[in-house]
């Protein structure tokens, strides 16, 4: 039921507007030059007739609403699989911005989990979720884990030996 509602709330947008010109544009005529258009228009097309053209209008609109929530959708997909490239694989992220470099790591996919050789970072913040790969990862940065501190003009550069890190989830 909610992926029916999800899905009238996408064309909902694009079909409303085309279906309510068509039926206002109908009402504003025969309200406003009841005399002047409606009569005209009820000898070009009778009544009837207008109400099966606005049946297909009404379809048209629909069929217009689909197309324009699929490309919104596809779109959307487009941005969101750019943005989910390939990371380098001797690189950790965060928010999308480089914050260091590691070696390959050991990876136990039972236990969701992999093990850095080394990391050496200038900016990473530890408490926070780090994109590796295609993953969001989580390790502890522990002292005991800082195997050397190197002066860079960025800042101080930390390098750390054996990081275990959990798999949260893909990225």
């Amino acid at each position: 039921m909610s992926k029916l509602i999800e899905y009238l709330s996408a064309i909902a947008p694009f079909w409303q507007f085309w279906v309510a010109v068509a039926f206002f544009v109908e009402r504003a005529l025969d309200r406003y030059l009841p005399t002047l258009i409606s009569a005209k228009l009820n000898e070009i097309m009778p009544a009837g007739s207008r109400r099966l053209l606005f049946v297909w209008i009404a379809a048209i609109a629909f069929c217009y609403a689909n197309f324009r929530a699929w490309d919104v959708e596809r779109a959307a997909k487009e941005v969101a699989l750019a943005s989910q490239a390939k990371l380098n694989p001797f690189k950790i992220y965060q928010d999308g911005f480089e914050v260091g470099d590691v070696g390959e790591p050991k990876i136990d996919a039972g236990n969701q989990t992999l093990v850095f050789p080394t990391l050496a970072t200038i900016r990473l913040d530890p408490n926070r979720e780090i994109e590796y790969s295609n993953w969001k990862i989580l390790c502890a940065l522990d002292e005991k884990n800082l195997n050397s501190i190197s002066g860079t003009p960025a800042g101080p550069t930390r390098v750390y030996a054996g990081i275990l890190c959990r798999i949260e989830g893909h990225r």
